[in-house]
């Protein structure tokens, strides 16, 4: 059977339609008559159903399949008479001059099957004694038609500190009016299960705004539920647009999540304090930082296990993070890894009141190369120390990176207390902080130990000072340092003693252990340019026969450990009352070794 896309051929063939039969179903009255005429051009093109079931083209039967019935309801009466026409004929006649309500049934000639129906646009018509002019809006009688969408939303990419555009579509009602918008969101590609906007920023209009300042996720997926209502009875239908995403293509900051086991989940931030106390749940996150205010005091709460990665964003580059209060500028709790990597700087300031990192029991700091804690002031008091970081029974392992310019009564660089755990490889770097204590016997402007642990297997110590002693590491009350590599060079005690190492600490528990290494160029005033013992234990011992124990160079050798001042006792070592000593530097002259007050000659197998 021949079928058509150009619907407008019905439209015109029902204007030219020649009348077949009238049928009147009441006796004719002598009064008054007028001619009328079907005009189906306020029809839309589309509002023809389509022939078949399931087909959602708007393609209508030729007009020669197809038999019009105009059926006039007289108002205030039962009169009702109907007029048929084949496709083909003129859809005209007369009719009493009256007023009627005017509906159409469109079947096939071939079978009389129904196919759509019509009714009058102004209804009810007033015939008069003229010509009338009916318009018929011809439908569908299973339902109103869908709207048809001729502009999707469309998917778009943004800064999160951007404002996004309007998403907008454009329908068209074929058979009515469309009568309600209403947008959604979802977190999947689905225009199914989402969450209803309401009226906020346009969602109940064709155009809305989203706010991606509340993203929870780098992607928002958005569609919008269209309705038409059909005219001739208030019938309503609605149709779904496609989905269109839009995307966090940048942030200041960007925290990637991956739960134990689960997949990678990725969420943008304004700034880093914001991101970093959202991080509660266990698993893996990577905090990739674009830039950032200056952040507030950082705690982890929870108890759930956490790795925490910072790394700027790129990763090329460069990445500095200050605080805006004053205390312990992150604390790293129990359960809870940070590293920062490459480009990570955490910038302290003046007049602070704690460490820019402090570690607490079971919580574990990583520093890689290129990373950086620098510039911070400490000006705690009752022994609280540490400028860079802090480690209290936490443990704090530095693969790289720099601790420097940073300033406090003890431990400038880093104060290691209460059981915790220093460790120091390749190429990290302590230099040119300050341990500005004037108390006698305290001091450590690289590294404080305090009932702790250092394990120093390369590296390097240079440049720092105290006030008073210890300008390299300062062991106190039963720590044990070993040192398998590094140097400890350029540090300085200004007041007193141990230019690069100082042992002031329990005789039977505090170790300074040297299985390489080497302890040079480091100055003190009073004693011991490289090492001062006042009390713990000292030993060289070398971790295999065929390698050196390490090196604490004398007055006579490249770049010297000297005691600067009138007296000069001991310019490697200088052992006081109440310290043990066993095997000890390469030096030959007696000055460089000086022994409870007195100048020591080296004992056999002092070369290692």
């Amino acid at each position: 059977m021949k079928r058509t896309r150009n619907t407008f051929a019905i439209l015109t063939a029902l204007l030219a339609l020649m009348l077949l039969s009238t049928c009147d179903h009441t006796k004719d009255g002598q009064g008054e008559t007028g001619t009328f005429t079907i005009n189906l051009g306020g029809t839309s093109r589309a509002a023809f159903p389509p022939k078949e079931d399931g087909n959602t083209d708007p393609l209508a039967p030729s007009e020669a399949e197809l038999r019009f019935e105009v059926i006039f309801t007289e108002v205030g009466s039962s009169t009702v008479r109907s007029f048929s026409f084949n496709g083909g004929q003129n859809a005209s006649g007369r009719i009493a001059v009256g007023t009627y309500v005017v509906t159409m049934n469109i079947r096939f000639i071939a079978g009389n099957t129904p196919y759509a129906q019509g009714v009058a646009v102004n209804n009810p018509i007033t015939i008069t004694s003229g010509t009338n002019e009916i318009e018929v809006l011809v439908y569908n009688p299973a339902g109103a038609l869908p709207p048809v969408i001729h502009i999707q939303p469309k998917s778009a990419g943004y800064d999160f500190e951007a404002t996004a555009a309007a998403l907008t579509v454009e329908a068209e009602s074929l058979d009515g009016t469309i009568t309600g918008y209403q947008w959604y969101s979802n977190t999947t590609n689905s225009n199914t299960g989402g969450n209803s906007l309401g009226t906020a920023s346009g969602a109940d209009t064709a155009s809305f705004t989203p706010d991606i300042f509340i993203y929870t996720a780098m992607s928002m997926y958005y569609y919008v539920e269209i309705t038409n209502t059909r005219t001739s009875d208030g019938q309503t239908k609605t149709v779904t647009s496609n989905t269109a995403q839009i995307s966090i293509v940048s942030a200041p900051v960007i925290v990637e999540y991956t739960p134990s086991g689960g997949t990678m989940t990725a969420r943008p931030f304004l700034n880093l304090g914001t991101a970093l106390t959202s991080i509660t749940e266990a698993g893996d996150y990577t905090v990739r930082i674009r830039e950032t205010p200056p952040v507030p005091l950082i705690t982890f709460t929870g108890a759930a296990i956490r790795n925490i990665t910072l790394r700027p964003e790129p990763t090329t580059s460069q990445v500095t993070v200050e605080f805006s209060a004053n205390g312990n500028l992150i604390t790293v709790p129990s359960d809870v890894k940070l590293t920062l990597e490459r480009g990570i700087t955490l910038q302290g300031h003046t007049g602070n009141t704690g460490p820019v990192v402090l570690v607490n029991s079971g919580g574990e700091l990583v520093m890689m190369n290129g990373s950086k804690i620098i510039g911070n002031t400490n000006g705690a008091t009752g022994g609280i120390g540490g400028g860079g970081v802090r480690v209290m029974g936490g443990t704090f392992n530095m693969e790289g990176g720099e601790i420097s310019e940073n300033t406090a009564a003890e431990g400038g660089g880093v104060s290691v207390e209460s059981s915790g755990t220093f460790n120091m490889w390749n190429d990290a770097l302590i230099t040119k902080n300050i341990a500005s204590s004037s108390s006698p016997g305290v001091g450590g402007g690289g590294v404080r130990l305090t009932g702790a642990i250092f394990n120093m297997h390369g590296g390097e110590i240079t440049n720092n000072e105290a006030n008073i002693s210890a300008g390299g590491v300062s062991l106190r009350s039963s720590s044990t340092f070993t040192m398998h590599n590094g140097l400890i060079s350029g540090n300085e005690a200004i007041g007193d003693v141990g230019g690069g190492v100082y042992l002031n600490g329990n005789s039977a528990n505090t170790f300074f252990i040297m299985h390489g290494g080497e302890i040079s160029g480091n100055k003190a005033p009073t004693a011991g340019g490289g090492l001062s013992m006042s009390e713990g234990n000292f030993r060289k011992e070398p971790d295999s026969p065929s390698v050196t124990s390490g090196i604490i160079t004398g007055s006579n050798g490249p770049n010297p450990n000297s005691v600067v001042g009138s007296v000069e006792r001991g310019h490697a070592v200088y052992v006081s009352t109440g310290a043990t000593f066993r095997r000890n530097t390469t030096v030959t002259e007696t000055q460089n070794l000086y022994w409870d007050g007195t100048a020591a000659t080296p004992p056999e197998n002092w070369v290692d």
